[in-house]
């Protein structure tokens, strides 16, 4: 039983209050993400709190905010994605979830990637991500620039230019 209330006038034990009937109070609901690499990311979804008013009122403001990543996918109405890439994206679908499975790919980097945005499957769930893309590019642009250098050369030694 409750203590006795010795403000109360009728001197009753106190009785307890229900969530709904408090008032001027703020609550907020907050997603936490842990992206890759550990790194830990809280957004504020949603809200409700009350403010004064210039009456001497309160108002009520209800806010919702609507959280992207930096490609500006929404985060779903839930606050959990289906995956997040390597770069931070948010994949909700879960057909677009790809693995890295390159040589390249370094050991400290999430192997997952978005379809389309940050990497591109090769077959079921298994492709490239746009770091071991980048990669392949350098590599194949430096060994064409090697070879092309190689033929001249090869080329002036003989005496053939």
């Amino acid at each position: 039983m409750a203590p006795r209330n010795p403000l109360r006038e009728d001197a009753h034990p106190q009785e307890a209050i229900r969530g709904e009937q408090i008032t001027h109070a703020s609550s907020y609901k907050v997603a936490r993400i842990i992206g890759p690499g550990g790194i830990l990311r809280e957004m504020p979804l949603s809200g409700t709190y009350s403010r004064p008013d210039s009456n001497g009122g309160y108002l009520d403001v209800e806010e919702v905010n609507i959280v992207t990543d930096h490609a500006g996918n929404p985060l779903p109405e839930d606050g959990r994605p289906e995956a997040v890439s390597h770069t931070g994206l948010f994949i909700t679908d879960p057909a677009k979830v790809g693995y890295c499975t390159s040589i390249l790919h370094p050991a400290n980097r999430s192997r997952i990637f978005s379809d389309g945005e940050d990497g591109r499957l090769v077959d079921n769930r298994h492709g490239t991500c746009s770091y071991c893309q980048w990669w392949t590019l350098t590599i194949y642009a430096v060994s064409g620039i090697v070879l092309i250098a190689s033929v001249l050369g090869l080329f002036k030694g003989t005496g053939f230019f």
